[in-house]
């Protein structure tokens, strides 16, 4: 257990070696996700770990892959898997902690349940899990139209593999997306996601927000002004990668290298001519 009391090693892996460096970095995760959200996460939090995903997998009683951890918010628990865990930087290792920590900071602070893509947006956002690989996942498909509907993200999460790398870069931007529209509706600005999971957590304006978000007319518009903030980038890309730019780019370059490599033979004969010896007579040969 933590100084504080607030998290709890299972037994059997409180006994073992790595439990001191586990609880040092829950203990530092949890006071990250506390001050990102501005929201507290109270009660005892109990850890736990599983050697590898099939001993997660009975644990839980569910098919799931390709996790290193899983909150469970019914509990006030999180499972890890070790092997997977124990492979990460401590970097990362934090960054995953305080993404399963965020899950159970909104189950206990916001009075209903957030769309999937939401709430996995918002724990990538606070657990700072926002690299460049996301951001290209993201506008490589929607060069190629192959962004995911609004209504598909939830199931798509769950899946493995690229779709799933994909609906997660989309759950991201999305989530940034409506944190910013949010908060210029209120009046408030700015894209503070600290100031937006406190109006999920008001007792007036989370529910409110929470019914809007069940609408399926309000997901429909979100998406659609969403894809509009974002079609110009994409159409542009996907022009200057279309086939006929590449024919012209292809040719243009071909172009400039003929003629720079024309000029150079004219360059080069011109400082040939320049350098030629004169023509002396045979006396002034013998003179010098």
């Amino acid at each position: 257990m933590d100084p504080a009391g607030q998290i709890q090693l299972a037994p059997d892996d409180a006994a073992q070696p790595w439990s001191k460096n586990l609880l040092s970095v829950c203990v530092e995760a949890l006071g990250l996700v506390q001050k990102r959200s501005g929201l507290a996460l109270t009660g005892p939090l109990r850890v736990l770990t599983r050697a590898d995903e099939r001993q997660l997998r009975q644990y839980l009683g569910a098919d799931i892959a390709h996790v290193v951890a899983v909150a469970i918010p019914a509990r006030r628990e999180i499972v890890i898997v070790r092997a997977a865990l124990f492979a990460q930087s401590p970097e990362e290792q934090l960054q995953t902690l305080v993404h399963e920590m965020t899950h159970l900071v909104i189950a206990q602070n916001i009075p209903g349940r957030l769309p999937a893509w939401l709430e996995e947006g918002l724990c990538m956002i606070f657990a700072n899990q926002q690299g460049l690989g996301f951001t290209w996942r993201l506008t490589v498909a929607g060069s190629l139209g192959g962004v995911l509907p609004i209504e598909e993200l939830e199931k798509t999460l769950l899946i493995g593999g690229d779709l799933q790398s994909l609906a997660y870069a989309q759950s991201l931007s999305m989530t940034q997306f409506l944190v910013r529209r949010t908060l210029a509706e209120e009046g408030r600005g700015g894209d503070s996601p600290a100031e937006f999971m406190r109006l999920l957590a008001d007792p007036a304006e989370g529910p409110r927000m929470l019914g809007a978000m069940a609408n399926r007319n309000w997901a429909a518009s979100l998406d659609r002004q969403w894809r509009g903030e974002h079609r110009s980038v994409w159409n542009w890309i996907a022009i200057l990668t279309g086939s006929s730019v590449l024919w012209v780019i292809t040719t243009l370059l071909f172009l400039v290298a003929w003629w720079r490599k024309r000029r150079m033979s004219e360059l080069a004969r011109e400082k040939m001519d320049d350098d030629e010896d004169p023509v002396y007579s045979e006396d002034e040969f013998d003179e010098r």
